[in-house]
């Protein structure tokens, strides 16, 4: 036993020290052998830990001999290792590894009350339990409470609900205003979708991550969408209606799935994508993290249940895309702007990427999509002005309506073909 506490302390530390280690070398922007070899070991790290929790809950693992302990041992990192090289097949151990520290520490905590000499004091193991058991739970109550997958099989927020948010405890957010959030029938912040059948109107889809879902805006009314099914019913009264499904944290991926099983419902003529270039390329995309956990129905729960896929990706935005790049992420990309492409002509929409950031990394957008660039006095300039909270770099309600205007007027006029 103190043979597998000890291997699981330093599983823990080697892992603490990857954070570090991983966090430094991605606030420099270095890359190279070092930065991978980082990058492969934290979840392998982790690993090691969840191979010592079950080891503390195995009889029979406890009864190994130290040579198979250790073959053991080797075999799941070598398993981990072959798995997390292929450009999704790491999605399930890092979820594994996000729910890693909220499990291992309790049970760790438990294990040294039942086994030390001293125990600790009854606080400290009351604490525990309660983790364990509420972690269970969160496990095993289906997915509902925070986060959800939809009908559809689409993340999203509680369907027909109100949410009311108030940031000012919130260090990270710039002086948001107390907002109110009304979700419709599946669980996105706009008016129910409309589905039925046209009646001569043009229908508007538009995709997105909080930048559309309206992080920091006020009302339904003050987003994007909101803004500009308003600028359309000015223009051009009776003439379009507009539909819109986001959620926090979105990428190519989840932007692809929402786009494919909405444009079968609701046949839009006209689909527009919130784009935020490089950053959209995020392997932890909730969609993406959720589509990988299908069949892993507790730990599923657990992550949706507490939010973890919003937290993983911001974590990766923030701390690990200077490693996102390999020849396989950049092919499977590259695959999915393609595939946007082809869904566009096979369904006969107008396919607008509204490209908040560029596309970088040597990327262009195939054809037929059509780009709506903001011009360099609507762009984020990296600091708090009119258009732009300043420290996590959302829009303002301000410019929703410039935008508004300037989609307006694309979607009214003829599409613009590539030159």
């Amino acid at each position: 036993m103190t043979l597998i506490l000890s291997g699981l302390t330093a599983a823990i530390l080697l892992r603490l020290s990857a954070e570090a280690l991983l966090l430094f070398l991605s606030a420099g922007g270095r890359t190279g052998p070092l930065g991978t070899a980082v990058l492969l070991f934290d979840p392998l790290a982790l690993s090691a830990a969840a191979l010592g929790l079950l080891a503390l809950q195995t009889s029979k693992f406890g009864r190994m001999s130290a040579l198979k302990r250790g073959a053991l041992a080797l075999a799941a990192a070598v398993l981990s290792f072959l798995d997390v090289r292929q450009p999704w097949g790491g999605i399930r151990l890092l979820a594994a590894a996000a729910a890693a520290p909220a499990l291992a520490a309790p049970f760790v905590l438990a294990a040294l009350a039942r086994r030390s000499r001293r125990a600790p004091p009854r606080a400290v193991v009351m604490t525990a339990w309660a983790f364990i058991i509420g972690a269970c739970v969160m496990a095993a109550v289906p997915a509902h409470i925070a986060t959800r997958v939809n009908e559809l099989g689409l993340i999203s927020a509680v369907p027909d609900s109100v949410q009311i948010l108030d940031y000012r405890g919130q260090r990270n957010k710039d002086h948001y205003p107390v907002c109110r959030f009304r979700y419709n029938h599946l669980g996105y912040r706009d008016e129910p979708p409309a589905f039925g059948p046209k009646r001569g109107r043009r229908r508007v889809l538009i995709v997105g991550d909080s930048y559309i879902w309206g992080d920091g805006i006020p009302t339904n009314e003050e987003t994007l969408p909101g803004r500009l099914r308003a600028e359309l019913n000015r223009t051009a009264p009776g003439r379009y209606e507009v539909m819109s499904a986001a959620y926090p944290g979105l990428g190519l991926y989840g932007y692809s799935r929402f786009v494919d099983a909405l444009a079968a419902l609701a046949s839009p003529d006209v689909v527009i994508v919130g784009y935020l270039g490089f950053s959209d390329h995020d392997p932890l995309d909730p969609q993406a993290l959720m589509d990988g956990l299908s069949s892993a129905g507790p730990l599923r729960n657990f992550l949706l249940n507490f939010k973890a896929a919003q937290w993983l990706h911001e974590a990766s935005v923030l701390r690990a895309a200077a490693f996102w790049r390999s020849a396989q992420s950049d092919a499977y990309f590259r695959a999915l702007y393609a595939h946007f492409a082809h869904k566009a002509e096979a369904r006969g929409y107008r396919l607008l990427f509204l490209t908040y950031t560029p596309p970088s990394q040597g990327f262009s957008l195939p054809s037929p999509i059509e780009t709506v660039d903001l011009s360099d006095g609507l762009r984020c300039p990296g600091y708090a002005d009119e258009n732009w909270y300043g420290k996590d770099f959302h829009p303002k309600p301000k410019l929703n309506s410039a935008l508004a205007k300037i989609l307006s007027a694309r979607i009214i006029g003829p599409a613009k073909k590539k030159k």
